[in-house]
């Protein structure tokens, strides 16, 4: 968070207009069942007994762990170090959060996209909701240019790929 405030200095001395903050990897949403259990005490794994005991549960509570994600704050900051506060002190908008989820990470990998892939994964839903914020603002701060002020390049460049 030390560079994002950096930044928002930055921006806050040269008068460069901030969108906004949006908080990265936190949480972290993780499938219920892909999780591995320890006893606090000793640090002996206890992920098998853990799944038998759940798999002996009916089958709809059964159902509620195999369908759940457990998610856990990556990067616990008290109430002042949040990045909320932290958009708060800087008088700029807190966009939301988007969450570190291995989905997410293997759409960015695989150059599949998430939205046609993965709108099961925990990242989709903030994503989404994330995109649909930042268009509406791009949208409503537009620069409004006269049609015919507005100057086409006659020599496009080409770029390698042949876009």
């Amino acid at each position: 968070m030390q560079d994002v405030r950096k930044e928002l200095n930055f921006c806050v001395k040269t008068k460069i207009k901030v969108v906004g903050v949006i908080e990265n990897m936190n949480p972290l949403f993780v499938p219920f069942m892909h999780l591995d259990f320890f006893d606090r005490k000793t640090g002996e794994a206890r992920t098998a007994e853990t799944h038998r005991l759940l798999e002996s549960f009916d089958p709809p509570m059964r159902a509620i762990f195999d369908e759940a994600d457990a998610s856990v704050s990556v990067f616990h900051a008290s109430n002042q170090s949040s990045p909320k506060s932290m958009a708060a002190k800087f008088k700029v908008p807190y966009l939301g959060a988007l969450p570190l989820d291995p989905a997410l990470l293997e759409a960015c990998e695989s150059g599949k996209s998430i939205v046609h892939e993965f709108k099961q994964a925990p990242a989709f839903a903030p994503l989404k909701r994330l995109v649909a914020t930042l268009l509406t603002i791009l949208e409503a701060n537009k620069p409004r240019i006269p049609a015919q002020d507005i100057q086409v390049d006659p020599h496009p460049r080409e770029y390698p790929d042949g876009s």
